[in-house]
């Protein structure tokens, strides 16, 4: 049996080294280098942990491995998840909270996902929502629930980050 992360964390490593290969200038050329600097930089961090950027840069599963466990949790998590949920229940998209696993699930069946902001924690000021999901190509059902809710929800202040001073109202 193949564990439900290995095929995404057995891809980290390549195409975390070949996006960083293809930058034109950058000191940083692989996840092994992340690695070095986060450990050598850990105030930078902002308490983050290393785990699966160790796990992925450890991993040794072969390419036939992968392409089995890809092919396996497409299967899973498509056809025998959200496509036998969606039709069971007469749905049109499956919604949880954005930090549930619902966007590994739809990223592994390669189904379309959106985000609708609901807030932000009290404590944190860290923003929060929903996780929308859909058959696949069906990004067309997405877009009509989106603008559904933005009809429909009250206006949301922008975070703080996207603009330099406080917001009007």
């Amino acid at each position: 049996t193949i564990e439900i992360y290995k095929p995404t964390v057995g891809e980290i490593r390549d195409s975390v080294n070949r996006t960083l290969e293809a930058l034109p200038s950058t000191p940083v050329r692989s996840l092994a280098d992340i690695i070095k600097f986060n450990k050598s930089h850990p105030d930078l961090q902002a308490g983050l942990d290393q785990t699966y950027h160790i796990q992925a840069q450890e991993d040794n599963i072969s390419q036939e491995t992968l392409a089995r466990a890809r092919k396996e949790m497409k299967k899973r998590a498509g056809e025998e998840g959200i496509d036998k949920t969606l039709s069971e229940f007469g749905l049109d998209a499956i919604i949880a909270p954005t930090d549930s696993p619902i966007s590994t699930v739809a990223a592994l069946a390669g189904y379309p996902t959106t985000t609708m902001p609901l807030g932000y924690h009290t404590q944190s000021g860290r923003p929060f929502g929903l996780s929308l999901v859909a058959e696949a190509h069906e990004e067309g059902k997405l877009l009509e629930i989106m603008n559904v809710y933005e009809a429909t929800f009250p206006k949301r202040r922008l975070p703080h980050l996207l603009y330099e001073s406080e917001p009007k109202a």
